[in-house]
């Protein structure tokens, strides 16, 4: 009999599924159990942040749920990410919705996100999906989730196991934000307009953000300066007027009615020319 019981315990223990933990340098997931497959996606967002896939599949290796966590290594704004990648359909995943509804707010991990829900064709199966943003620390967390049709909504589980492993303090107030900024910015320069570098970011004054933006190829004797000036300046408004100054760190500034000011640099570090944005320009 006790020989039985053992038996039988083994053969309980092995039907079992075990919940099957999985972490990259950003975040962790749990998920409800081993039938799920993680795949850490190294390198999928280059330096500026880290992604993650899982996904339950049937038995024709079609995906019955599957879920991909970003992070993103910049505070973009949840509203703008949103709006640029899953309703502009940048990103790869929402290429091919069919429709995609009206972004609303909702929370994520306790903090203020976005969110909206659209629908895409793959392996002939309809799947219902949704994407929200949030903003932790210095940071955009972007959750993109899927199941088919019909099926249960067991994909919620993962995503309500999510643990994030970064610096998750809530960052309030311009000051805060550009000593984070700083920090990143000194592993991750962010080329803008696929030229231009930002590398350094500093509050020489409590009225002034300063940004250093290095300019290859051109030196002071090369340029008309104030053209320079005025092409960047426009550049600037064009930007804000389109609505594509996403990030965080800008928002902050422009809401606590901050001096913006660009220090145009050369390779070198001489300085090419100054552009300062005042408050009354950021409606125009």
């Amino acid at each position: 009999m006790r020989r039985l019981l053992t038996f039988m315990l083994a053969a309980a223990t092995l039907l079992t599924a075990a919940a099957t933990d999985f972490e990259n340098r950003f975040v962790g997931i749990t998920t409800p159990d081993d039938s799920w497959e993680t795949v850490n996606v190294a390198g999928a967002l280059g330096r500026m942040g880290e992604r993650m896939m899982v996904s339950r599949s049937d038995s024709h290796h079609a995906a019955i749920d599957l879920a991909r966590i970003d992070f993103v290594e910049m505070p973009f704004t949840p509203e703008s990410y949103i709006d640029t990648q899953v309703v502009g359909r940048r990103d790869v995943f929402c290429h091919n919705a069919d429709t995609v509804g009206v972004p609303t707010d909702t929370t994520l991990l306790g903090r203020p996100a976005r969110t909206v829900t659209f629908t895409k064709q793959a392996n002939g199966y309809t799947y219902l999906c949704d994407a929200t943003a949030a903003n932790i620390g210095f940071g955009t967390l972007f959750v993109i989730t899927g199941r088919r049709q019909g099926m249960p909504n067991v994909v919620s589980r993962v995503v309500n196991s999510i643990r994030v492993k970064t610096d998750t303090t809530t960052l309030a107030g311009t000051p805060a934000l550009v000593a984070a900024a700083g920090r990143v910015l000194k592993r991750h320069p962010i080329v803008s307009a696929g030229i231009d570098t930002f590398r350094d970011i500093d509050m020489p004054d409590p009225q002034t953000v300063r940004f250093t933006v290095t300019v290859p190829y051109l030196t002071r004797d090369a340029i008309d300066v104030p053209m320079f000036i005025q092409t960047k300046r426009a550049e600037w408004l064009k930007a804000r007027q389109d609505a594509t100054l996403t990030d965080l760190m800008l928002a902050t500034a422009m809401r606590e009615r901050k001096d913006l000011r660009y220090v145009f640099v050369d390779d070198h570090g001489n300085e090419l020319g100054t552009l300062l944005i005042l408050p009354e320009e950021y409606g125009q």
